[in-house]
């Protein structure tokens, strides 16, 4: 009897392992958040922003060869669809669009492509983007151009104006340039952009362990990806590892807030949104962290006068 239970309980594990990682890596959740900016003029107010990040080129293969799980063939479709069903005014991609591991390049645009029939997409770079072939050119030099093509905003170390008064600016993954010199552009992005007139300003970043600089800056609100929600969580014990803050990961999914340690103008809360990702990486697989995808709008904070 003694055999059989404990045969049981390992049929019963192995049978729960195997579904949460076909679920947690071939479906995807949606969410939708409200996130309040206290700069955000009135007329802005509900502006919905469609957050995606870590797709790897995933889902956009030639054969059930390129990968090792059983990929579901319509995962592609049923996000655009989901997306266009969620009306957002903006789509944003905050890296690592693509993955060295899976060169079909291709695939990847060609979604990039069919987002942009729903609402103009912006991206910047992750580590993955900016990793070289071969050693020669990187994903991102390799794509700038047809990101392009696609009617793609590439958004590295640049900026576009939403409106007068509202401005989307983006950052390049720090891989291979030192802190000092990526804090100095970023500071120099958000000081053009705060003299071209901008109140509101949102930013596309890989890296959500950079938060307090962005906070610093007196970035209304960051979108950042690269932790995967810790891609492979513990039952009971949650996210164990996340790259580049190790161990025990502080940000891991969700909006986070920091007051702007400067007190310089602008806010007086930076807000950060973390977004799981669409993807996996080294692992080929997800647990208990589902592919996910965000629709954030945008409100109007009414803030109470001391």
């Amino acid at each position: 009897m003694k055999k059989l239970a404990v045969i049981a309980g390992i049929t019963a594990a192995s049978y729960f392992i195997t579904k949460e990682i076909q679920t947690a890596t071939n479906t995807f959740v949606i969410d939708e958040k409200d996130i309040e900016l206290e700069t955000l003029s009135q007329k802005h107010d509900g502006l919905r922003i469609a957050h995606l990040s870590d797709i790897h080129n995933q889902f956009f293969f030639k054969s059930d060869e390129d990968y090792a799980f059983a990929v579901d063939k319509t995962f592609r479709s049923n996000l655009a669809e989901s997306l266009s069903k969620r009306n957002p005014d903006i789509i944003v991609i905050s890296g690592d669009l693509f993955d060295k591991r899976r060169p079909h390049i291709g695939q990847g645009l060609e979604f990039l492509s069919e987002l942009s029939t729903i609402a103009p997409v912006y991206v910047v770079s992750g580590n993955h983007d900016k990793t070289t072939i071969d050693g020669k050119e990187s994903l991102r030099d390799l794509t700038h151009e047809k990101l392009v093509e696609t009617s793609v905003h590439p958004l590295d170390n640049s900026f576009e104006f939403l409106d007068k008064d509202l401005a989307l600016i983006g950052i390049e993954d720090p891989l291979h340039t030192n802190e000092h010199d990526w804090n100095e552009g970023l500071t120099e992005l958000v000081s053009r952009v705060r003299e071209k007139g901008a109140q509101t300003i949102i930013l596309l970043s890989h890296r959500p362990e950079r938060f307090y600089s962005y906070a610093q800056n007196a970035i209304d609100l960051s979108l950042c990806g690269h932790a995967h929600g810790g891609q492979v969580q513990a039952p009971l014990l949650g996210v164990l590892f996340a790259p580049h803050q190790g161990y025990f990961p502080h940000y891991t999914d969700g909006v986070y807030t920091l007051i702007n340690p400067a007190n310089s103008a602008g806010p007086k809360l930076s807000h950060m949104h973390l977004s799981r990702g669409i993807g996996s990486t080294n692992l080929e697989f997800r647990f208990l962290s589902q592919a996910h995808a965000s629709i954030l709008t945008l409100r109007t904070a009414h803030l109470t006068k001391e």
